[in-house]
């Protein structure tokens, strides 16, 4: 769970490498690039929680076995050491990589030379892509710092008052609070997807063309099911196909016309 925040990161520098107006910063986004960061930020996050491995311990509560740091001063330097490595420091490195990463593109977005007539037209264009952009990243953003934050006040307040005598009704409430932000931390790991299908249409877009191609593969490009698939997500080349047909409508018509 933990790694998933850091890959969240890499993720966001690989967009703002791949957004710069620096050749040098660009050619960093790469695959080669990609799968040697995944490997280093793996092998560090394991050697960092390697201590996990000894330890933790598995303690008998009233709700059943419960595996976690052993008591006294290991429990209070993990629980700081969690909150440092998945709910301090990535939230605050993904609010800066994704800020940059918008104010590099309204940059770049200056220095850019529309290509059709309208400049307005492109202009318009190039400020809703970078509102999408700053959408979803804001999003994105507040939802990880909303599921990851809960379960590590929750963890520092077991750990400093576990020696506190505390009734059956205050138990129960604590450990049903502690299962809910549990499973908080676990919708961390698939919140990207939901985030941005609700908040970006690009992206939306090209989930329906995936799902299209993917039934084209399955089933074949020419069948029913292929046909009615382009036709109810609204793929690109359906549009194409009908606007030349209709454009070569209109030309045959003007030619009998002229005849």
């Amino acid at each position: 769970m933990v790694l998933s925040s850091w890959f969240t990161i890499l993720a966001g520098i690989d967009r703002y490498w791949i957004s710069s107006r620096n050749v040098q910063r660009r050619q960093l986004s790469n695959l080669k690039n990609a799968r040697y960061l995944v490997i280093l930020t793996t092998l560090i996050g394991v050697t960092l929680y390697s201590h996990v491995l000894i330890l933790f311990t598995i303690e008998q509560l009233k709700s059943g076995p419960y595996c976690y740091a052993q008591t006294g001063i290991y429990r209070i330097f993990y629980d700081l050491f969690y909150v440092t490595t998945f709910a301090l420091i990535p939230p605050t490195m993904m609010i800066i990589v994704g800020l940059a990463t918008v104010y590099q593109i309204r940059r770049s977005r200056l220095n850019i030379q529309p290509l059709t007539i309208n400049n307005n037209t492109n202009v318009n264009q190039l400020k809703k892509r970078d509102r999408q952009l700053l959408k979803m990243t804001l999003v994105q953003f507040i939802f990880i710092i909303i599921v990851t934050s809960p379960i590590a006040v929750q963890k520092l307040y077991a750990t400093f008052t576990q020696n506190v005598i505390k009734g059956a009704f205050q138990l129960a409430l604590e450990n049903f609070l502690a299962q809910l932000m549990r499973m908080l931390v676990y919708i961390n790991s698939s919140t990207s997807f939901y985030v941005f299908f609700a908040t970006g249409h690009g992206f939306r877009c090209e989930f329906d063309q995936f799902i299209v191609k993917i039934i084209g593969c399955l089933c074949g490009r020419h069948t029913r099911l292929h046909r009615r698939a382009q036709i109810f997500f609204g793929d690109s080349s359906i549009t194409q196909r009908g606007t030349m047909n209709q454009s070569v409508t209109i030309l045959n018509h003007h030619q009998s016309m002229t005849i």
